[in-house]
């Protein structure tokens, strides 16, 4: 009994999608508020590392060199940028508004934001590899 052109092309159609779905269940997919808490590591290590150089906080993180073999965006996990704050104290603040990117929300469109102090209490730089002084996943009160 020979094939019909139909059945060999559902055959053909049938494997392409299993093949498919195979291969998209084998990608590993970072949710979007892990990607931002990844980024903002990123980007704390850019400027601390830009303050040892320049002996000064970068006015913007938009232009900061990009640091090889690692991901150097500065945009959050739905793709909008990273806000970022200065403080007198030389406190900086790294913020995403969220999936919705509004202030305030729950769950995926809750802000995402960290900071952490850009100077030891001797006034020198603090490390790149300095603690955060919030936490990365909490909500504003």
């Amino acid at each position: 009994m020979k094939p019909t052109k139909a059945r060999s092309l559902f055959g053909i159609l049938f494997g392409a999608v299993c093949m498919v779905l195979v291969c998209y269940s084998l990608i590993d997919f970072i949710p979007p508020r892990d990607m931002t808490a990844t980024r903002m590591h990123g980007v704390r290590y850019r400027v601390q590392t830009y303050a040892a150089l320049h002996d000064r906080l970068p006015e913007s993180i938009e232009g900061l060199p990009e640091r090889p073999g690692y991901d150097s965006s500065h945009l959050d996990g739905w793709r909008r940028p990273i806000q970022y704050q200065i403080s007198p104290d030389a406190i900086v603040r790294l913020t995403s508004l969220g999936r919705d990117g509004m202030p305030g929300g729950s769950g995926d469109d809750a802000d995402i934001f960290r900071s952490y102090h850009s100077r030891r209490p001797d006034g020198t730089w603090a490390d790149v590899i300095t603690g955060w002084s919030e936490d990365s996943l909490a909500q504003r009160p």
